[in-house]
């Protein structure tokens, strides 16, 4: 096969971003596979551990039919002088050679029977459904970043749920739910964190994504990048608190406090070094602050500006990447609704909704 090294680099680095990055991750998850297409080019694709697909389409000249080779390992022979790479087999279809002039790669080929994508079914009937543009898509993904979880031991909700008319995004300790532009009718839908800059990597900006759906996939296709998640029928399946619909009941909150970002981003850096993980917001009328603490005694306080009219003071703990988090907002200020110091904390910005739990410490 030959094929432009740049274009390949490019687009196998983008598709990769699709696979789990965990040390858990099974080998046949690592890898990319490349295979002949009807247009005579070659289709990049991923496929992930959680039921997620993301492939692209791509020229090429004199194609083989297919080949699944470690993601990484192709990413980084696409290098050498010249940008036509030749890709071949050894003779007994083992390895694959990656060669671009004097440089040589040799790259161990995987088995393909693990590859088979149930979403590429040529029998599977997909119906259109519309299209949202892109631009605002993928800014309503890139806005759930700081909201989604980073815990390796639970995967399967490092992404974005569409269910519904809604997306979420949560930490554990932190929910987000806007309005996707799109009302998904059944069925949970999961996009892994990693396809978001690849959804956004397709077509121009003022283009559309388009949204098929079939009994089991939903498909988005934005430019040259077309993406496949499952959809889930039952909210079992992912362990997900955003989708408790009392968490998200943020209305029931019965006091309120109006808090400059700038001025709490400024705080944070003063008292962010003597903090370890935590940090207390303390609002009162008189006014706000924030805390670092170690048991009952406070190491350093800085101020910010808030308004808080009740006339008793509330201290709430947070976890430190929660106010980060909060502080990734693209607005000047934010109403937060507050009940209590172990209740949950909500504000809305842009018709988007979010939710933090306090932390609970033994000893505060």
């Amino acid at each position: 096969m030959r094929i432009k090294k740049s274009v390949l680099k490019f687009w196998a680095a983008l598709v990769a971003k699709v696979l789990p990055t965990t040390q858990f991750s099974l080998p046949i998850h690592k890898a990319i596979v490349l295979k002949a297409n009807e247009s005579g080019g070659v289709t990049v694709y991923a496929n992930s551990e959680y039921n997620a697909l993301m492939l692209v389409n791509i020229p090429a000249q004199d194609v083989f039919p297919e080949v699944a080779v470690s993601a990484d390992g192709l990413v980084h022979a696409c290098v050498g002088e010249s940008d036509e790479l030749h890709l071949d087999f050894s003779d007994d279809h083992t390895i694959l050679n990656v060669v671009s002039k004097k440089t040589r790669f040799s790259l161990e080929v995987a088995d393909m029977s693990t590859f088979e994508h149930p979403a590429l079914d040529p029998e599977l009937a997909f119906v259109d459904c519309g299209s949202v543009k892109k631009d605002k898509f993928i800014s309503l993904l890139k806005s759930a970043g700081p909201f989604l979880s980073k815990d390796i031991s639970r995967p399967y909700v490092m992404g974005v749920l569409l269910v519904g008319k809604y997306m979420y995004a949560t930490t554990i300790t932190s929910i987000m739910r806007t309005e996707s532009g799109y009302n998904f009718a059944e069925g949970i839908n999961f996009i892994p964190q990693g396809v978001l800059e690849v959804l956004g990597s397709g077509g121009k900006d003022d283009a559309d994504v388009h949204i098929a759906v079939s009994e089991t996939w939903v498909r988005f296709t934005a430019g040259e990048v077309t993406f496949f998640t499952k959809r889930h029928g039952t909210e079992g399946e992912f362990d997900y608190p955003a989708l408790d619909s009392e968490l998200l009941s943020i209305g029931t909150h019965t006091g309120s406090a109006k808090i400059n970002l700038e001025s709490l981003r400024k705080a944070l850096a003063s008292t962010e070094y003597f903090a370890k993980e935590f940090v207390r917001v303390i609002l009162d009328r008189k006014g706000s602050r924030l805390e670092a603490f170690h048991n009952k005694r406070v190491i350093a306080k800085a101020p910010f500006t808030g308004t808080y009219q009740h006339a008793t003071a509330l201290e709430i703990v947070f976890e430190i990447a929660q106010i980060k988090s909060m502080l990734s907002i693209d607005a000047k200020e934010i109403t937060m609704r507050v009940q209590g110091s172990l209740e949950s904390v909500g504000f809305s910005v842009d018709n988007v909704n979010y939710l933090m739990l306090p932390a609970v410490l033994d000893d505060t």
